[in-house]
């Protein structure tokens, strides 16, 4: 039995993860206090509390990518009660009708559900009846962990959103179907729900709303605005805005930049090989890494004016130290090359989906929020 498989299993797995916590929180915390208080922080503008968080992340990522946990996850067929809510307000989201599946995203194994869990903020409005624009969230978390609740720290940018722009009124966040509750095209289908409930249900101009996600919801995003592009089954949203977007699984973890800045790891075990190619589903139709649906940044995804042809209005907010870097950079030149109208904002000393951080450089973070939302009020 593999060292990978043996913690994937009890009681190997409980072993495993008292061992990374117990060793990150009372030995190598106390280490590394004491490191940068020596040698300074790796990169000069940080805290020494700062580049502690960083490691401690970056060091339970471990627990993830080894045990395969499923952290902070929630079943999308299942009701949240809304008096747990105290912010947002649950909404069912039902299937969009057969006629719009179609294409990338009609499969003969993973369908549409019946209905799916959503949150419309702010708690009791109702979505598009006030004036302004409506932003349609998608989580981050690799396809794996979080979920799109309030207390979700991804959340935290519907709620500053909201609270920041003085043109988007509402939100819509949708539970999309994790990896642990089925593979590609699953997400897609869920978001397009949520955008669907919006569009053909509530009667929304499609004008008025803002497609939005970070990281693995970033690339969610991209990939729902390319089903919209090819199937032309509802119009395009008005804009279009990424956090620290994931558009290039194409790529090895190694060959990332900034992997000694950032806390985010990409090794592989549960990213690309579950979510396009589902392993424990033999019926799935995979796609390859370099589909455009999957890495339309990727080296061996043409570079053309057809790939992003037709997107709306960008706006791509990244770190400079993190390991998606590239990735938000290369989605910049590609859609200036389609003609797409993008704005592209680099948080200097930034690491990835900095502004779900509540701890990591808030001066900073005001200045990328006015940013923001001075492009979203345009």
């Amino acid at each position: 039995m593999s060292s990978r498989s043996a913690f994937q299993s009890q009681p190997f797995k409980a072993l495993y993860v008292t061992y990374v916590l117990a060793t990150t929180y009372f030995v190598a915390v106390p280490l590394w206090y004491l490191q940068y208080a020596i040698f300074g922080t790796k990169r000069p503008n940080w805290t020494i509390a700062e580049q502690v968080k960083i490691n401690t992340l970056k060091r339970l990522q471990l627990i993830l990518e080894h045990c395969r946990i499923a952290l902070d996850i929630r079943n999308p067929a299942k009701e949240v009660k809304e008096d747990s809510l105290k912010e947002s307000s649950f909404v069912w989201l039902k299937a969009p009708r057969k006629e719009l599946i179609k294409g990338a995203i009609d499969h003969p194994v993973h369908k549409p559900l019946a209905k799916i869990a959503g949150f419309s903020w702010p708690k009791g409005a109702q979505l598009g009846q006030k004036d302004g624009k409506v932003m349609l969230f998608l989580h981050g978390g690799g396809y794996y962990v979080l979920h799109a609740g309030e207390k979700s720290p991804t959340s935290d940018l519907v709620r500053k959103t909201l609270q920041y722009s003085t043109t988007v009124k509402s939100g819509l966040s949708v539970e999309y179907r994790t990896l642990y509750y089925g593979g590609f095209p699953s997400q897609v289908q869920d978001a397009f729900a949520g955008y669907a409930h919006l569009v053909d249900t509530l009667g929304i101009d499609p004008k008025r709303i803002v497609v939005a996600g970070d990281s693995a919801g970033g690339h969610l995003a991209l990939t729902l605005i390319r089903y919209l592009k090819d199937s032309q089954a509802l119009p395009q949203p008005g804009k279009l805005l990424l956090f620290s977007p994931w558009s290039n699984m194409d790529i090895p973890n190694e060959e990332r930049p900034n992997l000694d800045y950032d806390y985010l790891r990409l090794s592989g075990l549960y990213y690309t090989p579950d979510i396009y190619q589902n392993n424990h589903d033999k019926r799935n139709k995979s796609l390859p890494a370099a589909d455009p649906y999957c890495s339309p940044t990727s080296v061996r995804c043409p570079t053309s004016p057809e790939l992003f042809s037709g997107f709306p209005k960008t706006f791509i907010h990244y770190g400079e130290c993190e390991t998606l870097a590239n990735d938000a950079q290369e989605l910049k030149k590609r859609m200036v090359i389609a003609g797409v109208d993008v704005t592209i904002y680099e948080e200097k000393d930034a690491i990835h989906d900095s502004l779900t951080l509540d701890w990591f450089r808030i001066p900073h973070q005001r200045l990328a929020w006015s940013k923001i939302c001075d492009w979203l009020d345009a």
